[in-house]
């Protein structure tokens, strides 16, 4: 199950999402984007109690939420991936498998050597609006096969 950040548009996940269905994986999106607040990790257990145990990859604020969701019902999660999530305080939860990755990418424009205004403002690349690195989601998506190999005793459903 795919969970986007706080304004972060559906494309941001899409290619993430191709790949994982060509693998043969089924794959959601969760419901309560894109009006999502910190609080929604109560809907994503209800989907989750509806849809099944899953994988859940989350993005920024929706990694938040994944990991929320997985204190509070780590039988409801097999694995919580997330992708640059706003997590700030440890984590300690009793799904199976958790994970974080970064999203690899520059914050600001890099300032030239000769730059004649070295205290300018610098523009910052809004987090929810930067593409996933392709070597991440690479990873993932060889994560999430693993994850559901006989190997690791999962199964590709809900993946």
């Amino acid at each position: 199950m795919l969970v986007p950040g706080f304004l972060s548009p559906r494309a941001l996940l899409s290619p993430l999402e191709a790949r994982l269905e060509e693998s043969g994986h089924n794959v959601s999106l969760f419901k309560g984007w894109p009006t999502l607040t910190v609080f929604q990790y109560r809907d994503l257990l209800a989907q989750l109690r509806d849809e099944g145990p899953a994988v859940v990859i989350g993005h920024s604020l929706g990694g938040m939420i994944a990991v929320l969701a997985a204190e509070r019902r780590p039988d409801l999660l097999k694995a919580v991936i997330g992708l640059d999530p706003f997590i700030f305080d440890p984590v300690d939860i009793e799904c199976p498998y958790f994970e974080v990755r970064g999203l690899e990418y520059r914050l600001c424009h890099p300032r030239e050597p000769d730059d004649p205004a070295p205290d300018r403002l610098l523009t910052w690349a809004p987090h929810a609006l930067v593409p996933i690195d392709p070597k991440v989601m690479d990873y993932t998506a060889g994560l999430i096969n693993y994850l559901a190999s006989p190997r690791s005793g999962g199964n590709r459903d809900n993946g």
